[in-house]
């Protein structure tokens, strides 16, 4: 809905990194251009890298390819520019890491730690799926059972 209104921004000043990220992931996420978005918002990180958003859109665009290591890395590159909380929390959705066994601990406390090497030696934590594709899943299961 957007998109339109980045595009003429975009049209009015071509020079705008800023305006041309924007461009790039509004196409990705609603047209689902997502390799041409990629290349876009390349292009602006190349005209100005010092700017942590860029690389964040552009993270956003890798995840949505589903390219989650470059996405990763384009989000921990924003993070050498400048601290932004969005950044944090897109690196928390997107890792791999599985949560902590007991989620009502800290991930550093001392049971968490210890359940989770004991049940990754004896090989039964593997087949675990991560927290947020757990979440997935089950909104498709309830939108197949019709509720």
């Amino acid at each position: 809905m957007a998109l339109p209104f980045f595009e003429k921004s975009f049209t009015l000043d071509p020079s705008n990194s800023m305006c041309l990220s924007y461009v790039a992931l509004l196409t990705g996420l609603e047209r689902g251009l997502v390799l041409e978005a990629i290349e876009l918002a390349k292009k602006a990180i190349a005209q100005s890298p010092e700017m942590p958003v860029l690389y964040i859109n552009l993270g956003k665009l890798y995840a949505k390819a589903g390219k989650y290591q470059d996405a990763m890395d384009a989000i921990r590159q924003s993070l050498t520019y400048g601290v932004i909380p969005e950044a944090k929390l897109m690196l928390d959705e997107i890792s791999p890491r599985m949560r902590p066994f007991f989620p009502f601990l800290q991930r550093s406390n001392f049971l968490n730690r210890w359940a989770g090497k004991l049940m990754k030696k004896t090989g039964l934590r593997r087949l675990r799926m991560p927290a947020q594709k757990k979440k997935s899943s089950k909104i498709q299961l309830v939108a197949k059972k019709g509720w």
